[in-house]
């Protein structure tokens, strides 16, 4: 099933919307963050930066990783639309076959078909502790 012109176009306003929602989100989020290490940082003293002295803080530590998964998320959104303006947009980018229909409407930055996915899923990667001690 090859993709139509209108379906390219409403991923495409889809992919746009949630690329700019999460410009503000982060926005948001690096001026609360900014916010808490200049709060820190006048209530210092000593010559430690400020964000030293906030990890721990539960509130620090939320907003820290909820702007990170954000960013994150972003560069996945950027990279689908850049897939769409090369024409590749919805093929896998490890078989080369097409990704589901119903996969791109729930993911609509995906990069990779269900099957490569959950392949890739199942590898150990660097930063995740081997299942086999």
């Amino acid at each position: 099933m090859t993709m139509q012109t209108h379906e390219w176009e409403d991923f495409k306003a889809t992919l746009t919307q949630r690329r700019d929602d999460l410009q503000r989100v982060i926005a948001d989020a690096e001026s609360v963050v900014d916010d808490q290490i200049r709060a820190e940082s006048d209530a210092r003293v000593d010559f430690n930066h400020p964000a030293d002295a906030l990890k721990g803080d539960a509130d620090y530590e939320k907003e820290l990783t909820l702007l990170r998964q954000q960013q994150g998320e972003l560069r996945l959104v950027e990279a689908a639309l850049a897939r769409i303006g090369k024409g590749t947009f919805g093929s896998c980018q490890d078989c080369g076959g097409e990704i589901e229909m119903a996969r791109l409407v729930a993911v609509p930055y995906a990069r990779c078909c269900l099957d490569c996915q959950e392949q890739d899923d199942a590898r150990p990667h660097p930063y995740q502790p081997s299942a086999t001690v």
